[in-house]
């Protein structure tokens, strides 16, 4: 943003950022801590990694209790977040600080359009929701599509995230 910013062939006040599955939740975070950033495409990505729908695929094993502990934990450090600001925290385990969700609260009433597959099998439904729900829910759309074979449907999702751009940025 600071390069763009400088640079005359940018209208810094036309920039947005979109992202697909990691790159979606780079795009969530990188938004969430630059207001420069006036728009996001998201793209089959999610948040909440300390959910019992994360937690099963890369912990499987852990007791109810364990996922239960987990969540709380993190549910407690987002309060934190929010009270004091991100940089006024420490959190108790580091992969808060990669999880769109601890940077959900500064893309609420901002431009934001999610694209996500119903049937995706990297990234938990739930996870997406919890997401969708930390951002104030903005505009979602679901395409009958997994993970990868969402660009299939590449036509459908240009023409979108066209349609999102011109209309946030009035062109």
């Amino acid at each position: 943003m600071d390069w763009a910013g400088k640079n005359k062939y940018i209208n810094k006040d036309r920039v947005a950022v979109i992202g697909i599955s990691l790159g979606g939740i780079i795009s969530a975070i990188s938004m969430g801590v630059d207001e420069r950033i006036g728009a996001g495409v998201i793209l089959v990505a999610g948040g909440n990694y300390q959910s019992p729908a994360w937690l099963r695929i890369t912990e499987p094993g852990l007791s109810e209790a364990e996922y239960s502990q987990s969540q709380n934990l993190y549910i407690q450090y987002l309060h934190e977040v929010a009270e004091k600001g991100v940089d006024n925290v420490t959190p108790s385990k580091k992969s808060y600080l990669t999880d769109p969700v601890t940077f959900a609260a500064h893309l609420r009433q901002r431009p934001l359009l999610m694209l996500n597959s119903m049937w995706d099998e990297r990234i938990p439904k739930q996870s997406t929701i919890d997401f969708w729900e930390a951002c104030g829910k903005p505009e979602i759309k679901w395409y009958p599509a997994t993970h990868s074979y969402i660009w299939l449907l590449y036509p459908m999702l240009l023409r979108e995230i066209t349609n999102f751009l011109k209309s946030t940025f009035n062109i």
